[in-house]
């Protein structure tokens, strides 16, 4: 069986597929980043966050983001949704979200 993790934006825009440990931006399909159930990775394999229970934080462990059931929230503000595994939601966080919000904040 084959593992497929979907990430949403608020409007329910697919922005990113998740499979077997590799995160791809959607639609383009560029590859951002790798993830596994403890951190995330950005392309050359360093650590961006480490994933403890539902929350994704930095190296130096201030918080990065959080999810609460299917929802992701950076700065407490609800930045998108996920079908699939817990650490491909914060490897969304992590990978899409953290940069969309310090974008546009």
């Amino acid at each position: 069986m084959s593992e497929l993790n979907t990430i949403f934006d608020n409007s329910e825009t697919i922005v990113g597929s998740f499979r077997h440990g590799v995160a791809w931006s959607r639609p383009d399909k560029e590859r951002i980043g790798e993830y596994d159930e403890n951190f995330v990775y950005n392309n050359n394999t360093e650590v961006l966050g480490k994933i403890s229970d539902n929350m994704v934080v930095d190296i130096i462990g201030d918080t990065i983001g959080y999810i609460s059931g299917k929802d992701l929230y950076v700065s407490d503000k609800k930045v998108g949704s996920f079908i699939g595994k817990k650490s491909a939601g914060c490897a969304a966080i992590v990978l899409i979200f953290s940069r969309y919000a310090e974008c546009n904040s």
